[in-house]
């Protein structure tokens, strides 16, 4: 199996978690999001061509407009934007400590979310559930990291 089938693949598991298994572990309402943080870990690693890391940004995204129901594309071009960003100042941010890993969702998901409420929501947006569900990104993501720092190195031996 190659490697961008095996991307693939792994979104899409992540997506059947994300809307199977993380709905009961729900906190005051919010849950984690685990495509965003696939997709900043992946946006992380220094040895993914430029154009591998935005295919899988491309993929997550498409997939969670799908799931989500929202206008297509949104999700796509936060994503897009985020990896931009995170490709951008790379060498500057550091992902090497749990930290780094909670900083760096957070406000990955607060951009995300105020994304959202620029594009979709401008009347109606749950403003009071976007810091909730940052800082519930923010912790998961601890955790998170490190078991896709593992894999990675499991999958790359």
């Amino acid at each position: 199996m190659s490697k961008k089938t095996l991307s693939l693949v792994l979104l899409i598991f992540i997506a059947s978690v994300q809307m199977t298994l993380l709905r009961q572990i729900k906190f005051f309402g919010v849950k984690p999001d685990l495509l965003l943080l696939s997709v900043v870990f992946f946006a992380f690693l220094k040895e993914k061509k430029k154009e591998d890391v935005f295919a899988f940004g491309l993929f997550a995204g498409l997939i969670k407009d799908g799931l989500s129901g929202n206008i297509w594309g949104v999700n796509t071009l936060a994503f897009f934007l985020l990896i931009s960003f995170i490709r951008h100042y790379s060498q500057r941010l550091y992902l090497e400590h749990y930290l780094g890993y909670f900083f760096i969702a957070f406000l990955s998901s607060l951009f995300i979310g105020f994304f959202h409420y620029l594009l979709l929501y401008r009347s109606s947006f749950p403003c009071i559930l976007l810091l909730p569900e940052s800082i519930y990104t923010g912790i998961f993501a601890i955790p998170y990291f490190s078991l896709l720092k593992r894999a990675k190195r499991f999958l790359c031996q």
